[in-house]
């Protein structure tokens, strides 16, 4: 066990790993999901997006963490 872990951790160090491997490629705490549903994986590439200043709407010309739509 990690000590002076919050119960946020899981969920953070899973979206960091989604960052790098792909979302479709990481699966760990609330994103426990085979097939994430379309709402999670949304919700998550928006979350990723911004967390790097990249943008997330219709205009944007690439999506570098995953471009496989559920």
């Amino acid at each position: 066990m990690i000590p002076d872990c919050d119960p946020f951790d899981e969920d953070k160090f899973t979206k960091k790993f989604m960052l790098e491997y792909g979302i479709d490629n990481v699966r760990g705490g609330s994103y426990s999901r085979v097939k994430l549903l379309l709402s999670e994986y949304e919700a998550i590439s928006q979350q990723l997006h911004g967390s790097t200043d990249q943008c997330f709407g219709p205009f944007c010309k690439s999506l570098p963490v995953s471009d496989n739509l559920v």
